[in-house]
């Protein structure tokens, strides 16, 4: 089930609707009101809700970082749960998830390589680069025991074959 919201961050953001812990605590509350209609996130929640599967173990691939970038969200903050932080949002919905389905594999998806801001290169509003985004899910991974598919690392996708896969640059 394709519960992505294209566009949004894991961070909350004084302008967006809902982020990846809002997303995560509809999912589990069974709650379409909370999610924006015509998107892929409500379509993909409304599927898994009318016919769970349920003889399957669930699977989570959580994939944020481009829009957290390219939004200037902070990475951290003191609080590890603050939800207004790329890392906080990313820790609050696994916590959600492994309290509601502790049986489930959870794979953090790292950002990709992106053509646009110099490469990922050039410092954010919050003073960070892509490659400091893809470093937070590197370590979160350890630390919340998830598995890691490293997108920036292993696609092979840079600066010099982009063009080829990245038609948006994105």
């Amino acid at each position: 089930f394709n519960c992505g919201y294209g566009g949004n961050s894991a961070a909350m953001g004084p302008d967006l609707l809902i982020s990846l812990p809002g997303i995560v605590d509809a999912f589990f509350r069974g709650d379409l009101t909370a999610l924006p209609k015509d998107t892929q996130v409500y379509e993909g929640t409304a599927a898994y809700l009318s016919d769970p599967p349920r003889d399957k173990k669930l699977c989570f691939v959580i994939h944020y970082g481009f829009n957290d970038y390219a939004g200037g969200y902070a990475l951290s903050s003191e609080d590890p749960l603050d939800t207004g932080t790329y890392c906080g949002a990313l820790r609050s919905a696994v916590k959600t998830i492994r309290a509601q389905a502790p049986e489930a594999r959870i794979i953090l998806s790292s950002p990709l390589f992106t053509a646009l801001s110099q490469g990922g290169t050039e410092p954010n509003g919050s003073g960070h680069i892509l490659e400091d985004y893809v470093n937070a899910v590197r370590s979160l991974s350890e630390e919340l025991s998830g598995d890691l598919l490293d997108n920036y690392q292993n696609l092979g996708i840079n600066g010099e074959n982009h063009g080829l896969y990245l038609l948006d640059k994105v």
